[in-house]
């Protein structure tokens, strides 16, 4: 019998390491489902973090018996998919994309599944994995296959749930990619003609066969093929566009004359075509060849567009025209084309597949693809800083940038940055509060790009067409720090630690031009009040009204070393939409006014008794303002006293102590439910040792601080299904206050008032001078705004949801946990 380290030795030896680490993964993800499935079926918890950890078994088994990386990530996605397309089917829309997304994902699926299947059996019956094929394919080619048409069944799914308003709203109308858009279609015309071996090639007499292979136009085959077809689609993309997109002649005389203006300013001899598309924006797209320059507007009236919006965005995208960027694209493609040939590659990833004798993977192959496109996108920014720069010489760069951050208050939601916005593919219509909201959120996620961008939100800009529109419009202000060409590719700066630093350092300096230039398109939409409401539907106010009169330490988030101490003496709204929330603060040296946008606000004095985040209670006895934010605090420790210096601070006592007599949250077995806080004896040390009386319906009990992590606003409430009459209680007492509620239909852009009315069924909000009725059973999720505190029972969470907890809380306090 084998001893155990021969056992060892044996499962990661090089032959079987794959095999025992797919395994092993699977078993780990096993153990962690264990621990979740005790807290599911004794506090009745959801089970997403379950079906996480399973998409971690499969995927394991799945490397263990193929030995397969990609297989076993594709089978874990594959699942995490089915998973959620079952949690959103009753919400419009996300079903749909989450749908397309999955049909299309397990085509992807099945190809590497075939091709792992024939290379097992290949390997098991000893054949030659080059000549073995199966319905005249081999297992590359089926994978090959799979991968090159997926994203064409998820666009045709696409079309088919939405129609041609699914192009029209992703920000895929661009004439950049609207060419790329054509140059895929290419490929369905070029294989109509082609044989089962794949386009043949003719040679040229007197030219070494050698030599022709890898030289473009040496010989007549794919490559050259491509090319011509892609002229002659760039020579009718006019029509072809005009046809695709529904466009309509424009006879507005108003929208004429301004495009006249425009053509006239740029230089534009040639005659322009003007269409319309009705479309939930306010865009427009220039398209066809150089001597058949055409611009069509999208809009649901074209009255929607004012004279400026009609300057900035018809400047820019004639400026396309005008320089023919289209076809500098063509030239780029040219290029690759003629690379690939020298380095004896398929043309395209469908030559591939009729190519027996390529000599390695379809991955690498496409990947090799992928760093193509990677460097046609790089110069599609390219083309659109110089579209930007030139717009703003011939004097329409502030008309250009206001037409960008209403663009940017179209785009909300989870799938915003990628340029999708989920609400713009239903059929309603945004009411007056929904694009006020909408119109205040993009102006502050500009500016908040600009104070501190985000890396998540820069990495996936890397995929759109076009650079963050925070960025451009920053670039098209007068200032010299950033320009158009450098804004174009700042979001790869950004992403870069050894870059970001210095475009932080210009972002910093260069963001109070573009603020202003944010705030007075927000204002000439919704006048000086605008503002004001902006901060009745958002509740940004209502939120920070218990800092009145506290004494705090702001942190300037562009700078540590800025740090401000003070008593707020005043929380009032700005005229400015990107700063929307300013608080006087009486300090040492006087009067002094911040933004809440600039700077992290911590409630802090000399001697305060404080919670802090381990659930310790101390005093604060030094408070460091010089360099970098520090403090002391003196605890006593079973009767010891210790004084620690901390980064972070706790939650003061006195904020407990006001929400005694007032109804609190409790999260016990999934449900969130609504309690009263009658009493608090807090212990002088800890509050794992204090005790809580609270009443929750018509029962009253005593509980112990240990038992209970401790979260603070705003809460997120999840209204579980069937548990509606537990939660009843706190529905109603929503009555009066401001919520924002996340239901089936509106899923990432939320309902924002303030709660008029609960009865047995609906909800009745007031936002602004509108009503809605929200339906009790379509709602997911509602935020509360109150000064209170939500007691989560320790038994309830899981051992994965401690771990994210604690991560949480290592730079800030997130949560109490004793």
């Amino acid at each position: 019998m084998a001893t155990f380290g021969e056992l060892l030795g044996t499962w990661f030896a090089r032959e079987n390491l794959d095999a025992t680490l797919g395994y092993l993964i699977a078993i780990v993800c096993g153990i962690f489902i264990l621990t979740e499935l005790y807290t599911i079926i004794t506090q009745k918890n959801e089970p997403d973090l379950v079906m996480l950890l399973l998409a971690g078994v499969f995927g394991g088994v799945v490397q263990g018996v193929t030995q397969d990386p990609l297989l076993a990530i594709l089978v874990g996605l594959c699942w995490l998919m089915i998973y959620s397309v079952w949690t959103i089917r009753e919400s419009p829309v996300w079903r749909e994309l989450m749908l397309a997304s999955l049909i299309s994902y397990i085509v992807v699926l099945i190809g590497r599944t075939i091709q792992r299947v024939m290379e097992m059996w290949v390997a098991y019956r000893g054949y030659n994995i080059e000549t073995y094929t199966r319905w005249g394919l081999t297992g590359q080619q089926f994978f090959g296959i799979s991968w090159n048409i997926f994203i064409y069944i998820f666009f045709i799914l696409c079309i088919i749930f939405f129609g041609r308003r699914f192009f029209l709203v992703s920000r895929l109308t661009s004439p950049q990619v609207i060419y790329l858009l054509l140059f895929a279609l290419s490929y369905v015309v070029l294989y109509q003609f082609s044989g089962d071996k794949g386009i043949p090639t003719f040679y040229y007499g007197g030219l070494d066969q050698a030599v022709a292979d890898r030289l473009l136009f040496g010989s007549f085959g794919t490559y050259e093929i491509m090319i011509l077809t892609n002229f002659v689609l760039y020579l009718i993309s006019g029509p072809l566009l005009h046809l695709m997109f529904g466009v309509k002649k424009v006879k507005d005389k108003r929208v004429l004359g301004l495009v006249e203006e425009v053509r006239h300013k740029l230089g534009i001899k040639s005659k322009i075509r003007v269409g319309k598309v009705k479309a939930p924006i306010l865009n427009a797209f220039a398209f066809g060849a150089f001597f058949d320059k055409r611009i069509a507007f999208m809009s649901r009236e074209l009255e929607d567009f004012t004279d400026d919006d009609i300057r900035g965005i018809a400047g820019h995208e004639l400026v396309h025209s005008q320089k023919v960027h289209t076809l500098w694209l063509l030239l780029i493609s040219i290029v690759s084309f003629a690379i690939t040939k020298a380095l004896a590659l398929p043309a395209t990833t469908l030559d591939y597949i009729f190519d027996p004798n390529v000599g390695f993977e379809f991955l690498w192959y496409y990947l090799y693809n992928i760093a193509l496109l990677g460097f046609s996108y790089i110069f599609v920014r390219f083309l659109e800083g110089r579209a930007d720069k030139l717009t703003m010489n011939a004097g329409y760069g502030k008309a250009l940038a206001k037409s960008l951050v209403k663009l940017d208050g179209f785009y909300q939601g989870i799938a915003s940055e990628m340029g999708l916005s989920v609400y713009l593919l239903t059929d309603k219509e945004q009411t007056k509060s929904e694009k006020l909201r909408f119109l205040g959120d993009a102006g502050r996620n500009m500016y908040r790009n600009y104070v501190k961008p985000n890396i998540a939100e820069n990495l996936i800009n890397l995929i759109a067409s076009h650079p963050k529109s925070a960025y451009r419009v920053v670039a098209l202000t007068d200032q010299e720090k950033l320009r158009p060409f450098k804004a174009a590719l700042l979001p790869i700066f950004l992403v870069i630690p050894i870059l970001r630093r210095p475009f932080l350092k210009d972002l910093h300096e260069a963001r109070h031009k573009a603020s202003e230039l944010i705030s007075e398109t927000f204002e000439t939409t919704y006048t000086s009040k605008g503002i004001k409401q902006y901060d009745n539907l958002s509740h940004l106010s209502y939120q920070h009204n218990f800092l009145l009169n506290k004494e705090i330490i702001a942190i300037s988030k562009m700078n540590k070393k800025e740090i401000i101490q003070g008593t707020i003496t005043k929380i009032e709204v700005s005229k400015q939409i990107t700063t929307p929330l300013l608080l006087k603060l009486k300090t040492s040296e006087g009067s002094k006014v911040i933004p809440t946008s600039d700077y992290k606000i911590f409630e802090i004095a000399l001697n305060q008794k404080q919670i802090f985040k381990n659930g310790k209670i101390g005093i604060i006895t030094e408070i460091n303002t010089e360099e970098k934010f520090s403090f002391k605090a003196k605890f006593n420790d079973n009767g010891k006293e210790e004084e620690k210096e901390l980064k972070v601070p706790g939650i003061p006592v006195t904020y407990f102590e006001s929400i005694v007599g007032k109804d609190i949250l409790l999260l016990q077995k999934g449900v969130t439910r609504l309690a009263h806080l009658e009493k608090m004896d807090l212990d002088e040390n800890s509050f794992a040792k204090s005790k809580l009386t609270i009443t929750v319906g018509k029962q009253t009990k005593v509980i112990n601080g240990e038992k209970f992590v401790i979260s603070f606003k705003p809460f997120d409430v999840h209204i579980k299904k069937g548990k509606e009459e537990e939660q009843r209680s706190l529905l109603e007492s929503l009555k009066g206050k401001p919520v924002s509620l996340q239901t089936k239909d509106d899923l990432d852009t939320l309902v924002k008032g303030k709660v008029t009315e609960v009865t047995e069924e609906i909800i009745k909000i007031e936002t602004l001078d509108e009503k809605k009725e929200i339906i009790i059973k379509r709602l997911e999720f509602l935020y509360l705004y109150e000064d209170s505190i939500k007691l989560i029972y320790k038994p309830s969470i899981s051992f994965i949801e401690k771990f994210f907890m604690r991560m949480q809380n290592r730079t800030e306090l997130a949560y109490i946990v004793p």
